[in-house]
């Protein structure tokens, strides 16, 4: 059936979204009327009727203005084996490989730069649908700016070892659309998997750890966070990583054909912005002054009593008289959810009776006070075995049923 529809169209949608069949299409960033003809045009590819559709999987239809028809360009691509893929910054379409040289080819040789925005496709497993998102690097933070952020983003992050610091990249993530439709969850964290990470050699970057993001300051920045298709986010990604890297490419699977494996690549730290410095951090994320990375919003907020560092020591029976170990506090964190409140402290192992070369525990004990000075609780953090001049900072605890409010914390040395 013949049918006529006018509409107002702009020139650079017409050249993104259409290939013209005949005559010469449109390359100019300009505004036109025109009468779209539709006459159930069909497309035949090799003696194959196919069924044009739309990144999202919706049927669309080729159309005729002025005597030329237009047909769907990724409709057609996909049919001839093409991929299709478009550039913002350059409003250019591609159709199979990208030109090299120019940050676009989205090849490992020749990636694309997170910092002006990378338009990928991911599909990792055959059971997945196939994702269409767009990442853009906003920050890259690193030396003593990272280190001190892995502190704050979460009280369980690795302290660097020797040859070792952490690395972290904002990003701002579009997850554009599914082939499942609008209803399908996704994170981040699936594209920037630490496992997803090389040198631009194409060995791997070998991160020793990924950041958490258990502090509430922070949540909205965890990768795991599930969005949904036509949504935006602020994300992070948090590696330990060996000094002295250079490039740092992103891989991202495009298809789940494990004897055909196709990828994207994108170099995260190629140029763009850079927070290298504490105060820099702190500003930037505005800790400990009231807003993120600080505890101003949460609804339980606690206050260590003890000035950092202190040291602590363990009786192992209640009468003894001598200490059996001791350690040294230099930190503390918690994390809020919900009702409860986790606190983690930090430190080293100074001394034990049993010599240096034995490992125990590490017990901090504890008393909350109410707003009024009344103990609500207390108890004994514990961390994993050590040896003396060992440094932990998983020595936690919990603490549940705590009403809305402001709560003061006081650690001490415990006995039996």
């Amino acid at each position: 059936m013949k049918h006529q529809k006018k509409g107002f169209l702009c020139g650079f949608v017409v050249a993104l979204a259409l290939v013209a069949m005949l005559g010469t299409a449109f390359a100019v960033s300009t505004q036109v009327n025109a009468t779209l003809t539709y006459r159930d045009i069909k497309i035949c590819v090799d003696g194959q009727i196919i069924n044009p559709v739309d990144g999202n999987g919706n049927s669309t239809e080729p159309f005729i203005i002025n005597g030329t028809t237009y047909l769907p360009v990724r409709a057609v691509a996909s049919a001839v084996g093409k991929e299709v893929s478009w550039d913002d910054a350059t409003s250019t379409v591609y159709l199979g490989a990208k030109p090299a040289g120019t940050g676009s080819a989205g090849t490992r040789s020749d990636p694309l730069l997170g910092s002006t925005g990378a338009n990928v496709t991911y599909n990792s497993y055959s059971s997945e649908p196939s994702r269409q998102v767009k990442l853009k690097v906003l920050n890259t933070i690193t030396g003593d700016a990272a280190n001190y952020l892995a502190t704050k983003t979460s009280g369980i992050n690795e302290t660097p070892g020797s040859g070792q610091e952490w690395l972290f990249f904002e990003v701002e993530f579009n997850y554009i659309s599914s082939t499942k439709g609008e209803d399908d969850q996704f994170a981040p964290r699936s594209v920037l998997d630490k496992d997803n990470f090389f040198k631009p050699d194409g060995s791997s970057l070998g991160v020793g750890d990924e950041a958490s993001f258990y502090d509430a300051a922070f949540s909205s920045y965890n990768p795991r966070n599930d969005m949904y298709p036509g949504s935006t986010s602020k994300t992070m990604v948090g590696l330990l990583v060996n000094s002295g890297y250079d490039k740092i490419l992103l891989k991202v699977p495009n298809n789940s054909d494990r004897n055909n494996e196709t990828n994207t690549w994108v170099c995260l730290n190629d140029t763009g912005s850079t927070i290298s410095t504490v105060d820099a951090v702190k500003t930037h994320f505005n800790i400990d002054q009231g807003g993120n990375g600080s505890h101003e919003n949460d609804p339980i907020r606690i206050t260590l009593k003890n000035s950092l560092p202190e040291t602590l020591s363990y009786y192992e029976r209640a009468s003894a008289t001598s200490a059996d170990a001791r350690a040294t506090i230099t930190d503390f964190s918690y994390t809020v959810s919900s009702t409860s409140a986790k606190i983690t402290f930090t430190g080293e192992k100074t001394y034990d009776i049993q010599g240096s070369g034995y490992s125990r525990p590490v017990y901090v004990g504890w008393k909350l006070y109410d707003s009024d000075g009344y103990v609500i609780d207390d108890g004994t953090a514990r961390s994993t075995a050590i040896k003396v001049g060992e440094k932990f900072k998983n020595c936690e605890d919990s603490i549940r049923n705590l009403e809305p409010g402001e709560y003061t914390l006081e650690i001490m040395g415990v006995r039996g």
